[in-house]
């Protein structure tokens, strides 16, 4: 390689531009194909779950163990993915797509949009029982992001 010379990363590349306009281009396809989003479902992970704290040694820090916040979050994530792809929790789920991002703080959250059949109508209650939830306080009890 010489300095200077322009390297153009391939798209098999993970994370590289052409990989990320290449996966952009199939999400497209997928809503022209398959129709509009139904539901845009955001899953944050949460230091203080219970399953992170049990797995740290006596005096060690949530920030020092990204391998165990990233490898519990998997579990939780594949767990909710389960629920609303094969249970179908919300409806029949003709079609999905998810991502996963780590925030600044190196806490990773996923964005899961999922399209229904024919607009399932268990997922019109969506809305009211966030709103609930919100107004019970039980989320911010559930969510506590409070320094660890």
């Amino acid at each position: 390689m010489q300095v200077g010379k322009r390297t153009v990363l391939a798209s098999s590349f993970t994370g590289g531009p052409r990989d990320q306009h290449q996966r952009y281009q199939d999400a497209m396809a997928v809503v022209r194909k398959k129709g509009k989003p139904s539901l845009f479902v955001t899953m944050t992970c949460n230091p203080k779950w219970d399953d992170i704290l049990r797995a740290l040694r006596p005096g060690e820090l949530v920030e020092n163990r990204p391998d165990i916040v990233a490898r519990v979050f998997k579990l939780k994530l594949n767990e909710l993915l389960h629920e609303l792809y094969s249970d179908g929790i919300f409806g029949c789920v003709i079609a999905h797509l998810h991502v996963i991002e780590f925030q600044k703080r190196g806490l990773p959250h996923a964005h899961i949009i999922i399209i229904l059949k024919d607009e399932d109508p268990r997922a019109l209650f969506v809305d009211d029982l966030s709103t609930a939830l919100h107004k019970t306080g039980w989320l911010e009890d559930l969510w506590d992001t409070k320094e660890v």
